[in-house]
């Protein structure tokens, strides 16, 4: 029949296991040994059971995704729950509805302590800074005894050998932006003064600077005289030597004498 043909030794199902491993008899004396059929439903079969094993997989796992998400908010609700309840059963042996009253008073110390040592701590922050506030217009006030700008004026005459008017204090190079610690104290309260001071240093520095254009004006208008007077001087001997050649003057040593006198005022 068909299905003896199929299913038996001979037919196409039983073919790839004879096939392989000759169950069924000697691979010599099957009619269909060393055929292609075999072979090919084997590799079919097995291809098929892996993808379906790997979609299997792949549900599953999305599946499980999917639940832990969806009871992601009630674990974390019960695990809220269980901590408090631990919380409150294993501070107060009282049972949970009669220690309300308790727990909500140790809530209230807690908060107000909370509030109380801010307050502490802003009071003592407020203190401090009025204290430095203090104790700077002391130093200020030791430091500069006669007149607020004393020391500012002796730093600023003092600037070409360095910057420094305590005799404990550290002498600053004068290429150097930085100033004694004693200066930026004395200059914290009133911005002014040394805002002033460095105003003054500007405007002497700008007088200082015209007071030398004026002298080297003055000293280049008379180099500039003095080439004239030479240019002039070199000009009426030229003409005197063009004279002597035209009359046919010669005197010994009177062209060449000319003609020297040139070349020596030339390099002068």
């Amino acid at each position: 029949t068909l299905g003896d043909e199929t299913f038996g030794t001979d037919g196409a199902f039983a073919l790839p296991f004879w096939a392989m491993f000759g169950e069924f008899g000697d691979l010599h004396a099957v009619g269909l040994a060393g055929g292609q059929l075999g072979p090919s439903l084997l590799w079919i079969f097995s291809f098929t059971t892996q993808v379906v094993l790997v979609n299997l997989l792949i549900a599953m796992m999305s599946e499980t995704y999917e639940k832990i998400k969806e009871n992601a908010d009630n674990e974390w609700k019960y695990s809220r729950v269980f901590v408090v309840d631990e919380f409150v059963s294993s501070v107060y042996w009282i049972p949970p509805p009669v220690s309300l009253p308790f727990l909500v008073l140790e809530m209230t110390h807690g908060f107000s302590k909370l509030a109380c040592n801010s307050v502490r701590d802003f009071c003592v922050r407020c203190w401090e800074a009025a204290r430095g506030c203090r104790r700077n217009r002391d130093e200020r006030g030791r430091q500069l005894p006669s007149h607020p700008y004393s020391g500012l004026r002796r730093m600023s005459t003092t600037r070409a050998t360095g910057l420094g008017y305590r005799s404990d204090a550290k002498v600053v190079p004068l290429l150097s932006d930085t100033l004694p610690q004693a200066v930026l104290e004395t200059t914290q309260p009133d911005r002014m003064w040394l805002a002033d001071v460095l105003e003054d240093e500007d405007r002497q520095l700008e007088g200082a600077t015209d007071t030398k254009i004026e002298r080297l004006s003055s000293e280049l208008a008379k180099v500039l005289d003095k080439s004239l007077e030479i240019q002039e001087s070199l000009m009426k001997l030229q003409e005197l030597h063009d004279k002597s050649n035209r009359q046919g003057v010669s005197t010994p040593g009177g062209a060449p004498g000319v003609s020297r006198a040139l070349t020596s005022l030339g390099m002068s």
